[in-house]
């Protein structure tokens, strides 16, 4: 018997294909056409574009990756995170297993495999994901969330808008409570565990709710929410729920933590309400001294900072408001400190916001993949440096430059350095890359696996920042590294206690027997060179030499050193 829902399957839904290569998109074309309306974007920019434009007729993406202007990561993130289109599942086309779980974690459906040589798998698999979604979409908009028994996100909204609608004069807080690491939780414990963990947190906040005037939601990406008459005991409400927690499940340390806006206006919409409630909790994200934070007029400033920062990258690109600095790095291991190299670093000329430093922006842009552009931008630059510097001043500086851990999911990653290198006329020795400790605390099979690439293509290795706390001595023996650099923190307390001088001598002894030299980063003291020179360190650079400084004071710092030498 037909139901009322069967009258949309035979409807031609609308597919967005997102690739770069007008060859894929036809082929891909191909395969749907009969069944789907194709729309085309040939980079991830143009992509987010037709979304946001057509957002309520799209039911599917098919999406590259690989791509110019704006990545296919960057895409995922954008749709994920806006409420318009977070529903719209995503389908990553990649020739390269390591990038699947990384589109997976960022929110991606499924993935397809390239080359597109059995279509009928290809479409089954992205029907069956229509499907499911929009199967998807019907069993959420039920009012209660089975589990829990708290409104679904979708009618916890229209719930609050009814209480704006009936209590225009009261002052109303909005409220999004997280589990931390909820996943991790999960990994460790199984899901009937952490089903259970979400029921009690439902209910102290359904208490809570009634207490105050309230209402309580819980949406599938196990988020919660409150919409409750104004309240200054927060405090409490965060140890209730310790409290319960520590009770319930006394081994598994969970922590719940609260983001909290304090709606002055109803001007303020109510899905900006709960996204600055979440913006003020993931401020203390993983801080188990801390259990809620309000979003205040700070945090107001520095969301309004980062916002300004995405919008203007790609003008600042086209622009070159970005510079590259060089920190002068020296050989130490003689009679004398002697030029060997510099780290490029970069800076941000900003047209209106003047000079900005790196900790104003790359941590903001690794977070969201658009790192990548700017490290691109820096690794040309330098390279063109060294090749100035070396047909004007006769003397080739090697240039350290760092690639994100974003970077090392680049399957062209390689063939993207040499060809800068080439193009530049520099050699790869020319041009190191540096890698964060930090890239190695997860997926390290393929982090090491990228590493071991660029290694064997000829390019120099560093790993910096050593001693940051991810314990990555114990892959050292599976790198092809030719350098380390040890953490500025990490040379500063080196007097502190004999054990944080001892852990160096160890490091030092290690990289000794396997052939890799140390730099020391952050030297401030001729106490601390002699001592680092002592050890056996090869190199150092820190403000007892230079601080960082333009390319044409560099090529003063060239001169002077080359003089030394005559």
């Amino acid at each position: 018997m037909e139901t009322e829902l069967d009258i949309f399957k035979d409807s031609k839904r609308t597919m967005l294909i997102v690739d770069d290569e007008e060859v894929n998109r036809l082929l891909l074309g191909n395969i749907f056409n009969n069944d789907y309306i194709i729309l085309e974007a040939e980079d991830g920019e143009q992509a987010w574009n037709i979304l946001q434009e057509k957002k309520d007729l799209i039911s599917i993406v098919l999406l590259d990756l690989m791509m110019p202007k704006m990545n296919g990561f960057d895409v995922i993130k954008h749709i994920k995170s806006d409420p318009a289109t977070s529903q719209i599942p995503v389908i990553v086309l990649t020739s390269e297993k390591s990038m699947e779980v990384e589109s997976l974690r960022l929110g991606a459906a499924d993935f397809i495999s390239k080359p597109y040589d059995m279509p009928e798998i290809i479409f089954a698999r992205v029907d069956r994901t229509v499907r499911f979604f929009e199967d998807k979409q019907l069993i959420s908009s039920v009012e209660r969330d089975e589990l829990t028994g708290l409104y679904t996100r979708r009618f916890f909204l229209k719930y609050c808008e009814l209480i704006d609608r009936f209590h225009m004069e009261s002052e109303m807080d909005g409220v999004v409570a997280d589990i931390d690491r909820f996943s991790l939780l999960t990994e460790v414990y199984g899901r009937s565990f952490t089903d259970k963990a979400l029921k009690t947190l439902a209910d102290v906040l359904h208490i809570y709710a009634g207490q105050h005037s309230g209402i309580a939601g819980h949406s599938e990406d196990e988020v919660f929410y409150l919409y409750v008459t104004r309240s200054d005991d927060y405090e409490k409400l965060t140890k209730d729920i310790n409290e319960r927690m520590r009770n319930d499940f006394p081994n598994a340390n969970i922590h719940v933590r609260l983001g909290i806006f304090q709606r002055e206006s109803k001007s303020t919409g109510l899905v900006d309400v709960f996204q600055y409630a979440k913006i003020a909790g993931d401020t203390i994200k993983d801080n188990f001294e801390a259990s809620f934070a309000i979003y205040d007029q700070e945090l107001r400033e520095t969301t309004l900072f980062k916002q300004r920062l995405i919008k203007d990258i790609n003008q600042a690109l086209e622009t070159e408001q970005f510079v590259v600095y060089y920190q002068p790095k020296y050989s130490i291991q003689g009679e004398r400190p002697v030029l060997c190299g510099a780290d490029a670093l970069v800076r941000w000329n900003h047209k209106d916001l003047g000079l900005l430093t790196p900790d104003k922006f790359t941590s903001l842009f690794e977070q969201n993949g658009l790192i990548q552009l700017v490290y691109r931008f820096v690794w040309k630059k330098a390279a063109g440096q060294v090749k100035d510097w070396s047909d004007r001043l006769g003397f080739t500086v090697p240039v350290s430059v760092r690639a994100s851990r974003i970077d090392l999911f680049d399957p062209k990653l390689c063939d993207t350095l040499s060809e800068i290198t080439e193009s530049e006329g520099i050699g790869k020795k020319d041009l190191h890359v540096q890698i964060a400790e930090s890239a190695f605390s997860e997926e390290q099979d393929t982090m090491i696996a990228a590493a071991k690439t660029l290694g064997e293509s000829g390019f120099i290795l560093e790993m910096d920042d050593l001693g940051t706390g991810y314990s990555a001595l114990n892959i050292l023996g599976s790198l092809p590294l030719d350098a380390l650099k040890l953490d500025m923190n990490f040379v500063g307390k080196m007097h502190s206690t004999p054990e944080n001088e001892k852990i160096i001598e160890i490091i030092m002894n290690i990289t000794r027997v396997m052939g890799i030299s140390v730099t020391a980063e952050g030297v401030e003291a001729e106490e601390q060179l002699e001592k680092m020179k002592g050890m056996g360190c090869d190199a150092a650079e820190g403000s007892y030499f230079r601080g960082p400084v333009s390319a044409e004071e560099f090529e003063e710092i060239i001169k002077k050193d080359h003089n030394k030498k005559k």
